[in-house]
């Protein structure tokens, strides 16, 4: 089970010495991030204005009909009681994610895929999908400074041990979920530990699969 709640046992790791290394797991050729006004052609223009709030100074109040016409609520049994890791608590996840629907499918079978792979027990939390916001960092009011969780096409795990600006977990380390990676390429998905400004808790579907 994903759920760490229900007792957590460490995995064990591939002692493969050539996936010790900080670069790997490698890139994918031909998968890259997408940008912005890609994003726009392809997932929907999100009209929208800089609201930040306590916690989220990022926030953003999209004006438009963006999410009623593509987000979409899927469901995803492998994350069903995963942790989430609040501000100020631990919940737990109904296994219920919001995504662009173009991807929904998609998002489903990265997580089944890794199921039969027998790596859930490497996804300690949940930390969101569709997330109405800015990059972060950003304070601008252009959709250049859109973060790729404002169009549903991204998905945060195992934050707590892959914060944003530090080196993602490595093999063998709590939280470390590099052995996903190569999955999530075969899946069309991007790696955000693959960004100059690492980000390795975070997947997202890659520009040239949109």
């Amino acid at each position: 089970r994903v759920a760490e709640p229900r007792g957590y046992h460490f995995p064990k790791f591939d002692p493969d010495p050539a996936k010790k290394p900080l670069s790997w797991p490698k890139k994918m050729k031909g998968l890259t991030s997408p940008k912005q006004a890609l994003m726009q052609t392809k997932c929907g223009v999100i009209e929208f204005f800089h609201s930040p709030v306590p916690g989220n100074p990022e926030h953003i109040s999209i004006t438009n009909s963006y999410v009623a016409d593509n987000i979409v609520n899927v469901e995803v049994p492998q994350l069903r009681d995963c942790i989430i890791i609040g501000d100020h608590d631990i919940s737990k996840s109904s296994g219920r994610i919001q995504f662009h629907k173009d991807h929904a499918s998609r998002i489903k079978t990265l997580f089944a895929d890794w199921d039969a792979a027998g790596l859930t027990d490497r996804i300690l939390s949940y930390d969101g999908a569709f997330n109405a916001r800015l990059i972060r960092g950003h304070t601008g009011n252009s959709f250049k400074d859109l973060s790729n969780h404002a169009w549903g096409t991204a998905i945060d795990i195992n934050a707590t041990w892959n914060k944003r600006n530090t080196i993602p977990a490595m093999m063998g380390d709590r939280g470390c979920i590099r052995e996903l990676v190569a999955i999530a390429h075969a899946n069309g998905f991007y790696w955000g530990g693959h960004f100059g400004t690492k980000d390795g808790m975070h997947f997202e579907v890659a520009a040239e699969t949109l």
